[in-house]
């Protein structure tokens, strides 16, 4: 028994190990696991899926799956908002303790939620092209993670914390993340 569980523990921790290497800090265009784990097997599984649907199911996927994080994030927090009116304001009225402006509070929380998240998902995080680069060129180079190259891809200078992102085919300033609840890259816009 013991064995066992030690045995699923240390997988477990190389397994995460791993992963996290991978996925975080190795550089796909100097590590061959990076390159691997980044663009190897995920062009190898988009392959594998447009032989076996066809381009034209494919490309519907692709377009239901951009939208899929922003659907869950959708679920929760309406269905959360939801609850919270039907059950909680009831209670919010017969409350001796609790004041009734405190739903106007509420909705107001609400709107601001809903409001600021919409935003985020229409408000691109910038563009850098050779003529908007001095417009995003606030950051010096370090030499050691920003170094003063060309993108490979749009052939520009990369300026420092920028990155180019595959998702939306931009370079994009002060990348940080793509994040797929807003379904776009978080730069410095």
């Amino acid at each position: 028994m013991f064995g066992n569980l030690a045995f699923q523990l240390i997988s477990f921790i190389f397994f995460f190990a791993f992963c996290t290497y991978a996925c975080i800090f190795a550089d796909p265009d100097t590590s061959d696991v990076g390159r691997l784990c980044t663009i190897t097997i995920p062009s190898m599984l988009f392959q594998w899926l447009k032989r076996t649907l066809g381009q034209k199911r494919l490309s519907q996927l692709s377009k239901l799956m951009d939208h899929g994080f922003q659907v869950i994030y959708l679920v929760v927090v309406l269905g959360s908002w939801s609850i919270i009116f039907a059950y909680g304001y009831p209670e919010i009225e017969k409350s001796n303790y609790i004041q009734s402006y405190h739903q106007y509070t509420g909705y107001a929380l609400f709107i601001l939620c809903m409001g600021s998240w919409h935003y985020a998902c229409h408000v691109g995080p910038g563009n850098v092209t050779a003529k908007t680069i001095p417009l995003f060129d606030h950051y010096g180079y370090d030499n050691i993670l920003y170094i003063n190259t060309l993108c490979p891809t749009l052939k520009i200078r990369k300026i420092a914390r920028s990155k180019y992102d595959r998702i939306s085919q931009r370079h994009v300033p002060r990348f940080d993340h793509f994040c797929g609840w807003v379904n776009q890259a978080i730069g410095e816009r």
